[in-house]
């Protein structure tokens, strides 16, 4: 009985328990990955964005002189 139930563990943790760890490590790296590649794109973003803001209130500017001066 004892020998059965060592082996039942011994396949349960072979072909179930060590898959499953191996899958969830997998997940949680991929994840990870994910939400620092998230969080490059955003800052990547937010300069752009900061970007376009400059190159607007310049052009703005611009088209102000050139009404007073006209």
């Amino acid at each position: 009985m004892l020998m059965l139930f060592v082996l039942m563990v011994y396949f349960l943790n072979k072909f179930l328990y060590t898959p499953f760890i191996e899958m969830a490590e997998k997940r949680r790296k991929k994840v990870e990955e994910d939400l620092k590649s998230a969080e490059q794109l955003k800052e990547e973003a937010e300069k752009m964005r900061s970007e376009a803001e400059r190159f607007l209130s310049e052009a703005r500017q611009r088209a102000d002189e050139i009404v007073e001066s006209a």
